[in-house]
């Protein structure tokens, strides 16, 4: 009985600083996720204030064409992202993802200290600190070299693309 009230002890402790850290990474991450942008200028144009008379051709002028594009009239797609290709938005949540590692790597080197003073002497307990440290240090380096991985996958696939 002992051992499995030690038992939940432990996982309910791991359960807050899981809970606790997703939290801090959401609070931190939210604001480069958004990518909600103002609108840049108003809505020009003159309003309707009728059903319009039904289009039954294409128009033309009197040279026999059609009439050149209003730009300022015409209504048209807006990308609401301010990425024009696949390749910025995938470098910018590269970014936000090289932020959020940098939280959690940052969280993650405090629970190993946590650990480590924790640990009291006791070589079981050390050796998992240890474990966690190296652990940490290793994703540590991935979250450095995230932008050199993805140079190199990207340079790969931009070879291997038939011109």
């Amino acid at each position: 009985m002992l051992q499995s009230n030690s038992i939940r002890k432990v996982l309910g402790s791991y359960v807050t600083v899981a809970v606790f850290s997703a939290l801090i990474a959401f609070a931190f991450a939210m604001p480069t996720t958004s990518f909600a942008q103002p609108a840049s200028a108003p809505v020009t144009g003159t309003p309707i204030t009728s059903s319009p008379a039904p289009v039954t051709g294409t128009p033309v002028t009197s040279a026999g064409e059609p009439p050149a594009l209003n730009t300022e009239d015409s209504v048209g797609l807006v990308n609401p992202l301010k990425f024009k290709s696949l390749p910025d938005l995938l470098n910018a949540v590269l970014v936000a993802a090289i932020k959020l590692g940098t939280i959690l790597l940052t969280l993650a080197l405090i629970y190993t200290g946590f650990l480590f003073v924790s640990a009291r002497g006791n070589e079981e307990k050390i050796s998992k600190a240890r474990t966690t440290l190296m652990y940490t240090i290793i994703g540590g380096l991935i979250i450095l070299g995230a932008t050199a991985i993805s140079t190199v996958i990207q340079s790969t696939v931009t070879a291997l693309t038939p011109s």
